[in-house]
């Protein structure tokens, strides 16, 4: 899921998440070698945007938003409501609807 080249996979992230969340996994982290990078003001302020816009809310409504979305809605073609789905989420479908919200 992370990392890969093409996009999201529509169903994925929420079927790991979910993978998480019925069969959780503790996981030991080593301390990171060296120094730790810190974040600049410009990433904080960005992400405690986010954090005060969507933080509230929880998981199956953030579900419910996305999937309203254009990118989502593209990806999943004709594939039924409720019914798996691998298409993947591309990087263009996302930079589009987020270059038209940014406008806004």
């Amino acid at each position: 899921m992370v990392g890969r080249p093409d996009g999201i996979g529509a169903s994925e992230m929420l079927r790991d998440v979910a993978a998480e969340v019925v069969h959780p996994v503790a996981v030991a982290l080593d301390k990171p070698a060296g120094e730790v990078p810190l974040l600049d003001d410009g990433l904080i302020s960005f992400l405690s945007r986010i954090w005060n816009t969507y933080g509230i809310f929880d998981g199956k409504y953030l579900e419910q938003l996305t999937h309203k979305e254009t990118p989502w809605i593209e990806a999943r073609g004709d594939c039924k409501d409720g019914e798996p789905c691998t298409n993947v989420i591309s990087k263009e479908s996302m930079k589009s609807f987020f270059k038209k919200r940014i406008n806004e």
